[in-house]
């Protein structure tokens, strides 16, 4: 795997959820060791805003530029909505997710939260532990 695509719940257990954020942190490191270029959609990150907005606004625009210098970046486009409504998900949030990881050209995704993107996708999805079982081999 070269190109990885992480949900919103992979960025928000790596700040907001010290029970997960191990397991993520290691995902990164072990990624880097091998050379996964990580990547989420401008979706997540007004996600994150949103879920942890009771954060300190400093706390909150620091994990903001975390977030941009360690991944990658992908936008919404209008096309990106038609194509997650053709796929009539039960989350339409995951349903984006999933179409900026396509239009991103990833290998897989990550997400603690693969019941609902497991009716559509047609690339690998993995839990951050199963990616790293993955990875080792």
């Amino acid at each position: 795997m070269k190109k990885v695509f992480v949900d919103t719940n992979f960025i928000i257990d790596l700040v907001a959820r010290p029970e997960f954020s191990p397991v993520v942190k290691e995902v990164l490191t072990k990624g880097r060791e091998q050379k996964i270029k990580f990547s989420l959609c401008f979706l997540s990150l007004a996600n994150y805003c949103y879920i942890d907005r009771k954060q300190a606004r400093d706390k909150l625009y620091e994990n903001l530029q975390m977030f941009c210098s360690v991944f990658e970046v992908i936008p919404n486009t209008k096309q990106n909505i038609i194509n997650s409504i053709s796929l009539n998900p039960k989350d339409f949030e995951d349903a984006i997710q999933y179409t900026a990881a396509l239009d991103g050209k990833c290998d897989c995704i990550i997400t603690r939260n693969k019941k609902d993107f497991m009716e559509f996708s047609q690339i690998p999805v993995f839990t951050p532990l199963e990616f790293l079982q993955e990875i080792q081999g």
